[in-house]
């Protein structure tokens, strides 16, 4: 909450510097750069915090789907490293795709898609930079559509980390005698 209020008094302030003829003239950068800087160290706080709060509270409980996915292995009689990623359908609505197969078409998908938007967005950044003609009617990404886009990239790594999770659990699954895929 004081991040707006700090920002908004840091602008006004330098606003008000600005406007007034008689103090020396860069004189305004000074509230200026305070408040993006406070704004920096605010962010950087808040990070700092979140990330305490969640390494303490994931070693006082497990996420809701590590519990259900140790009370369907229990239910199914496998181990934890026999088990692989969330089997069950809690939170989904369609039957989810958890076989190494499915979980590997997935991830090849994900990072075809991913290296294209990547190119693409070189080539964005080209035509910024002069490199490349731009056309007549080309639109530029807003920061907020650069954030996502590339925020959008963790897909990729989590959806391969699922894939060997699985197939290292199939493969266990296979050399103890068990089916391959959990149904």
């Amino acid at each position: 909450m004081a991040v707006p209020i700090v920002f908004f008094a840091g602008i006004m302030t330098s606003g008000l510097i600005k406007n007034t003829d008689s103090l020396p003239e860069h004189l305004w950068l000074i509230p200026y750069v305070a408040t993006l800087i406070g704004v920096a160290v605010a962010f950087v706080m808040f990070a700092v915090a979140a990330v305490r709060t969640s390494v303490r509270a994931r070693r006082r409980r497990d996420g809701i789907f590590d519990r259900l996915a140790q009370q369907d292995a229990h239910a199914r009689g496998l181990a934890p490293d026999e088990y692989g990623v969330y089997q069950g359908r809690v939170g989904s609505i369609t039957e989810p795709t958890s076989s190494a197969t499915g979980l590997l078409i997935i991830s090849l998908v994900l990072t075809v898609l991913g290296t294209l938007v990547l190119v693409l967005a070189g080539v964005g950044i080209a035509q910024g930079m002069g490199l490349v003609d731009k056309p007549d009617d080309a639109t530029t990404l807003s920061p907020v559509e650069w954030f996502f886009t590339f925020f959008s990239m963790i897909l990729i790594p989590w959806s391969w980390s699922y894939y060997f999770r699985e197939r290292r659990a199939s493969k266990v699954r296979i050399a103890r005698g068990l089916p391959r895929d959990l149904r």
